[in-house]
């Protein structure tokens, strides 16, 4: 049974409370500011006691040292995670440094659903943004609480992902898309009309298409295909290159052969400083765009841009998602009211012609 000593401080006449355990052959006091807590702590370890679950303060200290912090577990994933591309890393590191710098400090057993909640909600981004840093840290908790034994549970798995908006999908009508041909074209880059020809053509992520590799080409009579094997989602797939997307591949080719594999790559894309690095058009890209007047779109949207045009001519969404690698409808359902918005525009003509004819030379059978 706990004893319970009342200390009141000669300077301040501050009151606390002293709890004396002897129990089981152990010896314990603690001081508390209040007698109530002090019986607290007393009942729970004394029924740890009886128990035989109670773990001396000295013990408990050294297997807390032995637990890992977040910045510890971090390492560990970065260095053990295979990364499929440059941007697939590029993100979740910077995500992970920003982990470091706010909770590297701590055990992972002291981080808590409220500790990863509170430094979401310090993130002033859109909430896909602040989505990609939850995943960041979830995918390393959640390895500490599986595979690496670790933890009991993953503390990230019980906070609530931000609601993210609709996607907004831009696409180049007509008119734009002749207008950025004809500004690539003038381009001082000699790489960058090409490569937007290619993504219009197939589709394919920015991180595959610059980062193919001549050997993931191959032509079969009037087709080649880009066989991609490391793509944002594990899957592989074949990509088809169709008319001046064929002889742009076949060309680059040449190109890649002809300079000594690239200096010592095979990228298809090398870059003139640099052959074993993909070649960067992003900045002709956006000088580009500018001049021809085109606004809010980014490289990413001539992936959107390939999908709508698929939806305009009447591709499925199996079809649509095949094309595009991705492994579920719901990635591609947003283009579904493209192609029926492209057909209700095409009947609307058709049925303006009809009228304007029927007023002209009577009704049309």
């Amino acid at each position: 049974m706990a004893t319970y000593e009342k200390r009141v401080q000669s300077s301040t006449g501050k009151t606390s409370w002293r709890a004396k355990i002897r129990m089981g052959g152990y010896s314990l006091s603690e001081t508390w500011p209040t007698k109530k807590e002090a019986q607290a702590w007393a009942t729970q370890v004394e029924a740890n006691i009886r128990s035989g679950t109670y773990v001396p303060e000295a013990e408990r200290r050294a297997a807390a040292s032995l637990i890992p912090t977040v910045e510890d577990t971090i390492t560990r994933y970065t260095k053990s995670h295979h990364f499929t591309t440059l941007k697939d890393q590029s993100n979740p590191l910077r995500h992970l440094e920003w982990w470091v710098l706010r909770i590297g400090s701590l055990r992972i057993d002291q981080v808590t659903p409220a500790i990863i909640s509170q430094q979401l909600e310090a993130i002033d981004r859109a909430p896909a943004t602040v989505n990609r840093y939850y995943a960041d840290i979830s995918r390393v908790m959640g390895l500490c609480a599986g595979e690496w034994m670790l933890l009991e549970v993953n503390p990230a798995s019980r906070v609530k992902k931000r609601k993210e908006p609709p996607g907004v999908v831009r696409w180049l009508d007509d008119d734009e898309r002749e207008a950025l041909f004809e500004e690539c074209r003038r381009s001082r880059s000699s790489d960058l009309y090409p490569a937007v020809v290619v993504a219009l053509s197939t589709g394919m992520r920015k991180s595959e298409q610059f980062e193919m590799r001549r050997g993931q080409v191959t032509f079969q009579g009037g087709y080649a295909y880009g066989r991609l094997e490391e793509t944002k989602n594990s899957h592989r797939r074949a990509v088809p290159l169709v008319g001046e997307a064929r002889d742009i591949m076949a060309d680059r080719l040449l190109k890649v052969v002809r300079i000594g594999g690239g200096g010592g790559s095979d990228l298809v894309w090398p870059s003139p400083n640099d052959p074993r690095r993909p070649v960067s058009v992003r900045e002709a890209f956006d000088h580009a765009l500018g001049r021809a007047g085109i606004e809010n779109f980014r490289w990413h949207d001539l992936r959107h841009t390939f999908a709508s045009y698929l939806a305009m001519s009447g591709a499925t969404l199996p079809e649509i998602a095949a094309a595009m690698g991705h492994r579920s409808l719901s990635m591609v359902q947003r283009y579904a009211h493209i192609g029926e918005q492209h057909t209700t525009n095409v009947v609307s003509k058709m049925a303006e012609f009809r009228g304007l004819m029927g007023k002209v030379f009577g009704n049309v059978a």
